[in-house]
Order: structure tokens, then C-alpha cells, then sequence
């Protein structure tokens, strides 16, 4: 039986405007030790999720699976683990057992946003399963040393874990798959703990920390390093290389969307927990929460799939008409509209299904209402502000009653005059 323990924390918030289109609007994950689940509010609002039973050993893995409002959780048991599914948007806990009889050495989780299958580890082997746990799991990788935290990255088909104080990254290739290779470590003697990959690039984040002298000293940064080039070495992306004396930021897990970056931390020893966000294209930096409960972390980000909306254009006659627009995700889908209707492809309109709609020898009857629907590959739909493509004349025509350009007189023109009657001057 899951029981849920409702906590108001007063917590410390930043604006995080400047951080659009991502917004942080819940943090998910499990205590130090591992004996709760929590479900924490960017307003400061904490849901606690344990379970009641005998043989309950504590959570050892947790994924957000944002398309389906739900977060995937391996639940330790005396002898074996199960995949459960938590809704936390909903007032009583909606608790499913996706997947019992897993070892009771599982942990790490992923989810899949495109499917939602589920990833995991266990005895030296990641496998899957179907989204609602049904099927016969499948080996997607061997030879894959036990992680202090892992991620997956199912399009580019590899994974990055850390593991033993290494940070290793190695292919999804069934039975049999190579040992992962070793990215080099930026500071000697350091630990990776956290890693994440960016959905979009391909790229892969990591913490690490050194410390020296027991407790005496640290320092500690998040790196960043093209999973095409793992071997380079990482770039510094917040931190610092150097070592200091005393209390310093030592981040313990990160969490990546696009050019955006969430590191948890804690100020020396492992105290007062916070949450720091990075904008890796502007390089802000940003304290989300202080005070917050865990050092490990899945976040929801809240994703504006449109970054720049398409704007109005005024065109000639004969000439090219294009609307564009900017997606925070280059991975998007995209459906061009006309005043609500679907476009396609013909032999002068393209992109109808892309970014940037183009109209080729535009004719006035082309003048009208335009829009476009996108979806992330995060499962966030947007559709644009509606503009107009405005087509004019040719300053000197052959034959000014042949309105839409099309080399007939006929009662074409009469629709098309209605048409820009109606639609006014630009």
C-alpha cells in the first residue's frame, strides 16, 4: 500500500524567465537514503510517497516520464524489485505494478519519451520492457558495470553510466556488446556521479567531485562532452577545476534538456541541498531552490515548443512568399495550415511539414491565414500565431482585371477581388 504524506516546505525562488522556453515546474526523486519518493513543486509543495510493507528495502531507481504524466520507479524488495508507475498530478496516488520478479539488484531506470519503454539495470546488463510492463524484457546491452546513475539515449541507440568513480559510454547492441569505453576524467583523482544526455545534440553531462583529506576539502563541476567524441575530454560548464578548503557547491546529479541544465548540489558536506540551473547558451546561472530535499533529481521541463513565432509578410505577385518559424526542439514535427486547413507539398508550395513554409511564385489567391502546429519529441503541441500572407500585383500588369495572375479572365478574379476585399490593405 503506497500511503502519501503531505509537507509544506518555505523555500527560496528565482525568476527563471529568462531561462524560456524551459520552465521547471516539479522535481522528482529520492531522498539520500533512499527510504522515500517525492514529488517536489517549483511553488515549495512536497508529496511524499512510501510504501507500507514488511519487506520494503527502499526506491533504487526513478524516471519522469513526462508525455504520460507518470514517474517509473524500481521499488526494492527483501529478495527481488518491481516497476511501478506513479501519477503525481492526481489527488490520490495512482500506483500501478508494471513489472514484479526483478532482481534485487535493479536500479536506474529510463524511460523512452518517444514510446515510453523502460529501460533499467541489472546484473551487469540493461534491459527493457513495454511502456505497461507487458512482454518478455529484452537485453539491450551486457557487459555494463553496475551504475551510480545512468541514461539512455534510444534514438542515437547508447547509454553513459557512471560507475566505480569512471564515467563509461557504451552501445545498445543486444547480447554480447562490447565493454563501454572510459571518458577520460577531467580532474584526477575525481568521481562522476550524475550524468545526463541531451535529447536533441546527443551530448553527455556529467558531475564530478573530488575531495581530499576526508572531509577537508573539495571541488567539484559539471562538464559537458559530444557522445561523437568521447575521448576528447569534457568542457567546463559550472564549477570549478580548482580545490578549496572548506564548505564549496559539490553537485551530485544532473538533469538536461536542450541548452538547458539542472545540477543538485550541496554546500560542502553534503548539506543544505540546492538546486542550481544553467542556461548553457547564455551561460545564467540560476538558484532554483534552496533547501530542497535530495541530492538525486528527475525534473519536468516545462517545454514552449515554439521559440519564435512566424511573423506577417507582404509579397509581389510571382515573387516567393516564406513564413518561418524558430522550434525549441530542431527535432519537432511540424503541419503548415491555410485558415485552419491542412497544407501538403505540391509544385509551389514546400515545407509544409518543416519550419519554414514556402510559397514560389506567389499569386493573389495565395493571400490568406497561415499556421503551424509543433510537437516536441517530448510529446509538447503548440500552435502558432496565426499571420497573413499578403500577395500585391505586379506594379505594371498585362492585364490589370487578371487579378490572380493566372493569365485568364474569368470568375476566378472576381473571388480573388473578393478575397483581398476582405482582407484589406496591408
Amino acid at each position: 500500500m503506497i500511503r502519501r504524506v503531505f509537507v509544506l516546505f518555505v523555500l527560496f525562488t528565482t525568476s527563471i524567465a529568462n531561462a524560456q522556453p524551459y520552465e521547471i515546474t516539479h522535481i522528482f526523486g529520492q531522498d539520500v537514503f533512499q527510504d522515500f519518493f517525492f514529488s517536489q513543486s517549483i511553488d515549495g509543495s512536497i508529496t511524499l510517497y512510501t510504501i507500507d510493507a514488511p519487506d520494503f528495502q527502499g526506491f533504487s531507481g526513478s524516471d519522469f516520464d513526462r508525455p504520460r504524466e507518470r514517474v517509473v520507479i524500481i521499488a526494492k524488495e527483501t529478495g527481488s524489485a518491481r516497476l511501478i508507475s506513479i501519477n503525481p498530478s492526481l489527488d490520490e496516488a495512482s500506483v500501478v505494478v508494471l513489472l514484479s520478479g526483478l532482481d534485487e539488484n535493479a536500479k536506474k531506470v529510463h524511460v523512452d519519451p518517444d514510446t515510453g519503454r523502460i529501460y533499467w539495470w541489472e546484473n551487469d546488463e540493461i534491459l527493457s520492457v513495454n511502456s505497461d510492463g507487458t512482454g518478455t524484457p529484452i537485453l539491450e546491452a551486457d557487459n555494463v558495470p553496475e551504475p551510480h546513475d545512468m541514461d539512455i539515449d534510444t534514438d542515437r541507440g547508447f547509454y553513459v553510466v557512471t560507475s566505480s568513480g569512471d564515467l563509461l559510454i557504451g552501445n545498445l547492441s543486444g547480447a554480447s556488446s562490447p565493454a563501454p569505453t572510459i571518458i577520460p576524467r577531467e580532474m584526477s583523482g575525481g568521481s562522476q556521479f550524475g550524468v545526463g544526455i541531451d535529447p536533441v545534440s546527443g551530448d553527455v553531462y556529467w558531475t564530478e567531485i573530488y575531495e581530499a583529506g576526508g572531509l577537508t576539502g573539495s571541488a567539484s563541476a559539471v562538464y559537458r562532452v559530444s557522445h561523437t567524441a568521447p575521448l576528447a575530454g569534457g568542457e567546463l560548464l559550472l564549477g570549478t577545476e580548482q580545490f578549496f578548503l572548506g564548505l564549496v557547491p559539490l553537485f551530485q546529479d544532473v538533469a538536461v534538456v536542450g541548452d538547458q541544465v539542472a545540477a543538485s548540489s550541496s554546500t560542502g558536506l553534503f548539506m543544505d541541498p540546492t538546486l542550481t540551473f544553467l542556461n548553457t547558451t547564455t551561460n545564467q546561472i540560476t538558484l532554483v531552490l534552496e533547501n530542497a530535499v535530495t541530492m538525486g533529481i528527475s525534473i519536468n521541463f516545462d517545454v514552449d515548443p515554439i521559440i519564435q513565432q512566424p511573423t506577417g509578410t507582404l509579397v509581389d505577385a510571382g515573387t516567393t512568399g516564406v513564413l518561418e518559424l524558430a522550434p525549441s526542439d530542431p527535432l519537432s514535427t511540424f503541419q503548415w495550415f491555410r485558415n485552419g486547413t491542412p497544407l501538403m507539398d505540391d509544385g509551389r508550395i514546400s515545407g509544409t511539414t518543416t519550419n519554414k513554409l514556402i510559397i514560389d511564385n506567389a499569386m493573389l489567391s495565395d493571400t490568406d491565414t497561415y499556421a503551424c502546429s509543433v510537437m516536441t519529441t517530448n510529446g509538447d503541441q503548440q500552435l502558432s500565431d496565426a499571420v497573413t500572407l499578403a500577395v500585391r500585383g505586379s506594379q505594371a500588369p498585362d492585364c490589370i482585371a487578371d487579378i490572380n495572375n493566372d493569365g485568364s479572365l474569368n470568375f476566378l478574379d472576381i473571388s480573388e477581388y473578393l478575397s483581398q476585399y476582405s482582407v484589406g490593405c496591408p
